[in-house]
């Protein structure tokens, strides 16, 4: 685990990097980028030759068809069910692990359970990450594009209102004007392309009347797609960091506000 917390932090929500409902789009309708990223979610999602669904999803059986991003989606999940301000779990080649006990994390008296929303870019993969849900017999709510605003704002309220409904899977519907403060724990099964996308996400949940802290898991696969997103995502965020808090004399500078001698290039009121 790799928390980005604590004294010094980047962002006020903790993040960790673990690594490790339709039909699937035909191959020869998508790109290779995206055949590739939803290959990471589950290798069978693209479509391609020898790793095809089923023609009835059916009798698809998650199970006998594991993922890896899946499994370890579903261990976080497991991690904080029936927990109350958990600290992050430790995250190694064994998998999700308790932590030794940090007598300083913020532990709120008299608050709900830990909500978890799951982030999905490719709402035509929840299907999958459902079942083994299911599977697991773990409860959860769906936001996706399909639903009217009215349907929205029930399942939101449905998911702060009931206990033990603890997880809410989200796609990119869930980065602007929905308020989900109810929730403190962010698993992204996708890896967003910049972090202005990954604050808007961490900001639908870090947000007045939040009183937890804020967890977010990205989950990258290494060696793959997602370690460039993320590694392209952060280094721009540190060039936007660097400028907005560039020294005015060398933001002028770059404006070409000073001559070559280092005069102000403001003109000489007129006599």
């Amino acid at each position: 685990m790799c928390p980005n917390g604590g004294k010094g932090r980047r962002h006020p929500a903790f993040r960790t990097q673990p690594v490790a409902t339709g039909r699937p789009t035909p191959t020869s309708e998508i790109s290779f980028y995206l055949g590739s990223r939803m290959a990471l979610v589950h290798p069978r999602l693209p479509g391609l030759q020898g790793h095809k669904l089923p023609e009835d999803i059916a009798a698809f059986n998650y199970s006998e068809n594991p993922s890896t991003k899946i499994d370890v989606t579903r261990a976080l999940i497991k991690y904080y069910e029936n927990g109350t301000c958990k600290q992050p779990p430790l995250i190694t080649e064994n998998g999700v692990q308790e932590p030794p006990y940090d007598p300083e994390w913020v532990r709120v008296p008299d608050v709900g359970l830990d909500k978890i929303i799951v982030f999905l870019t490719f709402p035509s993969g929840n299907w999958i990450i459902l079942q083994a849900l299911e599977e697991a017999g773990i409860k959860y709510l769906e936001l996706n594009s399909t639903f009217t605003q009215q349907k929205r704002a029930e399942i939101i309220q449905k998911f702060q209102n009931t206990p033990d409904i603890q997880v809410l899977l989200i796609s990119n519907i869930g980065m602007t004007g929905l308020n989900l403060a109810c929730a403190n724990v962010i698993i992204g099964v996708d890896n967003l392309w910049s972090a202005q996308d990954t604050d808007q996400l961490i900001g639908r949940v870090w947000r007045h009347p939040q009183k937890k802290t804020v967890i977010y898991h990205p989950i990258i696969a290494d060696k793959t797609s997602d370690a460039y997103i993320v590694a392209m995502s952060d280094d721009k965020a540190i060039m936007h960091l660097k400028l907005a808090n560039m020294p005015i004399e060398l933001m002028r500078t770059f404006a070409g506000d000073d001559d070559e001698s280092g005069a102000e290039s403001t003109p000489p009121p007129p006599p």
